[in-house]
């Protein structure tokens, strides 16, 4: 192959790459466009979510469900942000493409694009309510060490398990349209199986080895450690989500990809 003819496939995957970033950003602000066209509040909103759920859970688990955990309120925020992002992703992500038939039909782009907006979205929102638990913080004085360098590490790992999620729903709600249906009936469940609204020692001894195997716990479980406790994440029981989500996200991408051709003909 000749230098020139690989030049010229270099500038062909540049240019692929700088369009699809274009519709990939375009998609996200159509996002947030359509979903706070007629919002009062706007962007408020993603500091109003997290702050009314840990006043809620804050006052049940103190005066009538009694938590003994020091910065309760505080200890919420932490959990609940993350678990705000992730439930948020997978619901919109659900409709992200059946909601898009219309520009699947007239436009040829990768259709894993549309999940990955729904994923964008939401990411504004969960760097916008870190600032409201960055508040949180400076008022309980519990203040930033250096452990915060691995906080994006640990973020990644959530991200590649939300996405690898996002687009396993996203192409199952073509086919099976009562999939969010399933999805809220989960939720419900999945929320108390994280270690949310309690500490991971409240689980009894015998189950912890069955109770770490949800993804989630190692993810929350580092979060409070850098942001919470200022230490090193649990790098043994992160281990297993980051393996996990990159395991899931290959599936995901490959079955996606293998009945992505379907998708308008369902249409």
């Amino acid at each position: 192959m000749s230098i020139s003819t690989k030049l010229k496939g270099q500038h062909n995957l540049t240019t692929m790459g700088s369009q699809y970033y274009y519709i990939l950003t375009n998609l996200v602000k159509s996002d947030l466009k359509e979903r706070y066209n007629s919002s009062v509040l706007g962007f408020l909103w993603a500091f109003l979510n997290p702050l009314a759920l840990m006043a809620v859970y804050a006052i049940i688990f103190t005066y009538i469900l009694p938590v003994k955990i020091p910065n309760y309120p505080l200890f919420l925020m932490v959990g609940l942000i993350q678990w705000l992002f992730f439930s948020n992703c997978l619901r919109a992500s659900c409709f992200s493409i059946l909601s898009k038939f219309n520009l699947i039909n007239k436009v040829s782009f990768p259709k894993e694009l549309l999940p990955l907006a729904s994923v964008g979205s939401h990411f504004i929102h969960f760097l916008l309510s870190l600032l409201a638990l960055a508040l949180m913080m400076v008022v309980f004085g519990v203040y930033p060490s250096w452990h915060m360098v691995y906080l994006p590490f640990v973020f990644l790992v959530m991200l590649v398990f939300v996405i690898a999620l996002s687009l396993l729903l996203s192409a199952v709600t073509v086919f099976i349209r009562d999939t969010e249906a399933l999805l809220m009936v989960f939720f419900q469940i999945y929320f108390f199986m994280c270690p949310i609204v309690y500490n991971i020692s409240k689980v009894p001894e015998a189950y912890q080895e069955y109770y770490k195997l949800n993804p989630l716990v190692g993810i929350l479980e580092a979060f409070k450690s850098i942001l919470l406790h200022q230490q090193s994440p649990d790098f043994v029981l992160l281990a297993y989500p980051f393996l996990f989500s990159c395991f899931l996200f290959v599936v995901a991408y490959i079955l996606f990809k293998r009945y992505d051709y379907l998708f308008a003909e369902t249409s």
